[in-house]
């Protein structure tokens, strides 16, 4: 009760001492995210149609409620949303700030917004009193009933006849259940983390996942691992379940060349660095080859020790880099690397940089996740640091032009669109079981 009480005053307060005051005197701890998107075309929702244009005849709607802000790092929902979107869907992706994004302080002017991002893909922005942490705590009645008074007002003045949700947080059930009881809208659960192995989530969340797996008329696990784990807990979810995993645009990657003008074998990483970067095996490759270089590209998470490589003066953090940048820092690699801790939450990961890494031929050092072990004649496995060491030895003497060709020709087959094509077929034979 205490903290329900300290929670609520603290919503009330915060969004008047961020953008009065804190983003103001810190501009640099402002998430670039929330500028972002005010860079796109924009129009409150009685205008819609105008910013999205007409749906395809036949093609439903998807409704994307994310765990993640399509200006962040690029993950597995704004991929599924650009592959829908080139099968020729509207895409309707909500922003899950709820209001955190916008420049002002509540007002009636600036309740709702659509901004279209790419043809066919439009962004809803919904502005909520408390503008809520979206994975601190459940959506409360009011809230549930705003954003679902939102989205109805967006399908009926673009036109929607027909739509599908994919929701990839539980914090949307609520939302996604009104839509099912409006418009026979169905649930689909796009399942693609071990959520009780992430920190900062919600008890309150994770119960509410329960309500969600039940609710969902299709749930998609994007890893084995992931699926076994859920189905042997509720194997009632094994009927209206399937394994989705993650893919590659890639042609993004295919143009990508070894840039070799003479410089030092360069060892590479592309993704957040977080609790599960196995630091061990990563400074001792660094202590043993100080004449390689080791690339870190991506944000460091909040907990993630700022100042762990500061003796390894081989070992570069680039930051996060924008998706289109991506191939140009990896034509600095020689080999790419998933140094993962193993441990619930990453064994039940599908790693999208594998794919990325294989788009570009490049040899992989991996631990021994099991969605990785799948290509075990394309990678190299480490149990531990030593061995990690090893394998990276053997990535960047490998001269194989078989194998890189293998890589490609697995990124290639392992795309976007043809896991959006999956997951449509998956959907159309739940509703013809049902």
């Amino acid at each position: 009760m205490l903290r329900g009480k300290a929670l609520d005053l603290k919503e009330l307060v915060r969004p008047y001492y961020l953008k009065w005051l804190y983003f103001h005197l810190a501009k640099e701890h402002c998430p670039p995210e929330f500028k972002r998107w005010l860079e796109y075309p924009s129009a409150p929702l009685e205008a819609s149609a105008e910013v999205v244009g007409a749906a395809q005849t036949g093609l439903a709607d998807a409704i994307f409620l994310p765990m993640n802000d399509w200006h962040g790092i690029r993950q597995r929902s704004q991929q599924l949303a650009r592959a829908f979107s080139a099968l020729g869907h509207r895409c309707f992706y909500l922003n899950p700030h709820l209001g955190r994004e916008f420049p002002r302080v509540y007002s009636n002017h600036d309740r709702a917004r659509l901004s279209l991002l790419e043809p066919r893909i439009a962004e809803l922005h919904v502005h909520l009193r408390r503008e809520p942490v979206f994975h601190h705590r459940r959506l409360k009645p009011p809230e549930v009933e705003t954003i679902g008074d939102s989205l109805l007002a967006l399908l009926r003045a673009t036109g929607s006849s027909g739509q599908m949700s994919i929701v990839g947080f539980p914090v949307w059930t609520d939302v996604a259940v009104r839509l099912r009881q409006q418009l026979n809208t169905p649930i689909i659960y796009d399942c693609h983390d071990l959520l009780e192995g992430l920190e900062g989530i919600s008890p309150d969340l994770l119960d509410q996942e329960g309500e969600l797996l039940r609710a969902a008329d299709l749930v998609v696990f994007s890893a084995q691992w992931l699926a076994q784990e859920h189905t042997s807990r509720k194997p009632e979810l094994a009927a209206k379940s399937v394994v989705i995993r993650n893919g590659a645009e890639s042609q993004h990657f295919e143009a990508v060349v070894r840039n070799q003008q003479g410089g030092p074998v360069t060892i590479g990483y592309v993704g957040a660095l977080n609790s599960w970067f196995d630091i061990e095996a990563y400074t001792a490759a660094a202590s043993q080859h100080p004449e390689w270089r080791f690339l870190l590209v991506g944000p460091l998470g909040f907990t993630f020790p700022k100042d762990v490589f500061s003796g390894h003066k081989n070992i570069q953090l680039i930051g996060e880099v924008a998706y289109q940048d991506l191939p140009k820092w990896m034509a600095e690699f020689d080999a790419g690397t998933i140094p993962f801790l193993i441990q619930p939450l990453t064994m039940a990961t599908n790693p999208v940089k594998l794919y990325e890494y294989f788009a570009c031929g490049l040899p992989v050092v991996s631990s021994p996740l099991g969605e990785v072990a799948r290509y075990s004649d394309l990678v190299y496995l480490a149990k531990d640091p030593a061995e990690f060491v090893r394998q990276l030895e053997n990535a960047v003497a490998e001269n194989d032009p078989v194998k890189r060709a293998a890589r490609r020709r697995v990124a290639r087959q392992e795309n976007w669109i043809s896991r959006a094509e999956t997951l449509l077929t998956a959907l159309r034979n739940t509703e013809t079981r049902a």
